[in-house]
């Protein structure tokens, strides 16, 4: 089959600094998103076009879909909140070695653990956590074993469909890997890169897109906003498996230059939603549609992701 998609819609523009982290809430037919440095967790009902702050605080990562129809929030300090129908309540108030950096991109398993990033900070490097059920953590990926002794900045998750491998992007370095997964466990394992780089841009050949948020469709194939590359790009295999060589197969050229994560949602998981950042520039800087979301419809099946479970 081959893929189909439609110009970009641009459906709310909140003016956001660096949003990210789009959730679908099939629950309440809403996305929710992030603006990480001005703390915001915003909402848009495609339905009525209706948008909205849902809470607003410190830097917020991203936020993961708990079981129970409420939000896990990854915040400053490296810290977990519970927003939930009574209010807020904290996992745990911060990781002490993580002190003055702050969570960034997260991904629930199908058990209802998370895999999150840390910035990484002066003198430090990034690392990949895995916060457990009960709220306790743990380091999943320091890195050390990288050129770079370890990760620059820890972005986009997602996991394969047979649930044997997690891909991770390391933004800093533009690359993106694949690891061994024990859905038992919960461990990660035998991490080989998948891609380097950028594939070059036929839209917008002069810019050097990083890639940033990342989803994984129902088929396997790899779909990923690229900061400053303005664009959406879709990377399958040569051979349909993971050892296969990546093939760009598709790029959706974008009107923001900073293009920050997708995610599939809509009542049939085949819409795609992109988050976009203003970042420190202007639109005139990083493109008319900068700081906005967006809705691109598609032929391709996405799949939803699991929900988190954390303190159920």
């Amino acid at each position: 089959m081959s893929i189909w998609v439609s110009e970009p819609e641009q459906i709310a523009d909140m003016a956001c600094r660096i949003g990210e982290g789009p959730v679908w809430h099939p629950d309440e037919g809403r996305l929710y998103y992030v603006d990480i440095p001005r703390g915001r967790l915003l909402w848009h009902d495609p339905a009525s076009g209706k948008n909205g702050t849902a809470w607003e605080g410190e830097e917020l990562g991203g936020c993961t879909l708990q079981a129970d129809g409420g939000l896990a929030l990854f915040t400053a300090g490296c810290g977990i909140k519970l927003l939930g129908r009574t209010g807020v309540r904290s996992v745990i108030d911060g990781i002490p070695e993580e002190a003055g950096t702050r969570f960034n991109d997260e991904i629930a398993d199908s058990r209802g653990r998370v895999f999150v990033g840390t910035m990484s900070a002066a003198g430090r490097s990034g690392r990949l956590y895995q916060i457990l059920t009960d709220g306790s953590y743990r380091v999943a990926s320091d890195g050390a074993d990288t050129p770079e002794g370890g990760y620059g900045t820890p972005n986009g998750m997602g996991f394969t469909p047979d649930e044997k491998a997690m891909y991770f992007n390391d933004s800093r370095t533009n690359r993106t890997y694949l690891f061994s997964y024990n859905e038992e466990t919960g461990a990660l394992s035998d991490r080989i890169l998948f891609r380097e780089g950028s594939a070059p841009s036929r839209a917008v050949p002069d810019l050097n897109g990083r890639g940033d948020g990342l989803t994984v469709d129902a088929a396997g194939r790899v779909w990923m906003g690229e900061w400053d590359g303005g664009r959406v790009v879709c990377y399958g295999t040569s051979d349909g498996s993971l050892n296969g060589k990546p093939e760009l197969l598709l790029e959706i050229p974008m009107p923001a230059k900073k293009i920050t994560c997708v995610t599939f949602g809509g009542p049939d998981y085949t819409d795609l939603f992109v988050t976009t950042a203003l970042f420190e520039g202007t639109k005139d800087s990083e493109g008319p549609g900068a700081g906005a979301l967006y809705r691109i419809r598609t032929n391709v099946q996405g799949a939803g992701e699991h929900r988190s479970r954390l303190l159920l």
